[in-house]
């Protein structure tokens, strides 16, 4: 009877873990760094406009700076900044790829106009996407 219950236990090891491994990666799928930002930017910089200032969430990781605190996304190293007169969302401990910028050259695009619709895009200015969100 011993012998039955091992063999049990070595079949249920040698395949539940490598299961259990593919299922985890399988349900666990990390979050898209350019969905990060955004959702940072609507949930803090978009009520910080209206002179609304939302405390960070405990899952943010706090940093103490030289120029005033920042919290950090820890799973997609999104960079979330207060200061006394802006908001800001910032890629600068991992930049991102240009895939990530342009879906999020999108989003906030898409954000502006639903959200902050006194704020109108000003085309003719000469900078490239990144570069004129970064302004």
């Amino acid at each position: 009877m011993t012998k039955r219950k091992a063999l049990i236990w070595a079949c249920i090891v040698l395949l539940g873990l490598p299961l259990g491994h593919f299922a985890r990666d399988r349900l666990h799928q990390p979050t898209a760094r350019e969905h990060s930002a955004m959702t940072l930017f609507e949930t803090y910089c978009v009520p910080f406009a209206d002179g609304q200032v939302v405390a960070p969430e405990k899952r943010l990781v706090r940093l103490e700076r030289a120029d005033g605190l920042a919290w950090v996304d820890s799973e997609t190293v999104m960079m979330l900044r207060y200061s006394d007169r802006s908001c800001s969302v910032s890629d600068a401990l991992r930049p991102m790829n240009a895939s990530e910028r342009h879906a999020l050259d999108t989003g906030v695009i898409g954000v502006i106009e639903r959200e902050l619709p006194a704020l109108r895009p000003e085309n003719n200015h000469g900078l490239d996407t990144w570069d004129a969100f970064l302004v």
